[in-house]
Parts: structure tokens; C-alpha cells; sequence
């Protein structure tokens, strides 16, 4: 692990939703389309959707996710 970390190289899972389709996430209105359509017209579970979005507006909070 020590010499793939040193070549650049994390492990892991890539995460699930790219920084550009949580922007268009969150610019796009939830009172007009629900997160469900959102999420597949990203490519992406209404799960992740929700767990991203949440996530932001904590680190935006400063504080623990809801």
C-alpha cells in the first residue's frame, strides 16, 4: 500500500457522483422535479443523491451531517 500511495495511487471505491453532477444537483429546484427524477437523470441512486447532498450541507454548516 506504502509503494501505491507513493505512485499516486488511494484505493477504494471512486466515488458514486462527479463534483459537476452534484452542481447540476444542486441548482436544479426540488420543488418543480422530485429527487428521484434528479438522480436518474444523472446517472446516479436517489441514495447517493441524498447522502452528497447532505454531506454538503454539513461541511457548508460546519457541523456533523443530518
Amino acid at each position: 500500500m506504502a509503494g501505491a500511495r507513493a505512485r499516486g495511487r488511494l484505493g477504494g471505491r471512486p466515488p458514486g457522483i462527479t463534483e459537476d453532477k452534484l452542481a447540476a444537483a444542486r441548482l436544479t429546484p426540488t420543488d418543480k422535479r422530485p429527487m428521484h427524477a434528479i438522480a436518474k437523470t444523472l446517472g446516479v441512486s436517489h441514495a447517493t443523491l441524498h447522502r452528497h447532498l447532505n454531506l454538503s450541507a454539513a461541511e457548508l454548516d460546519g457541523g456533523q451531517p443530518a
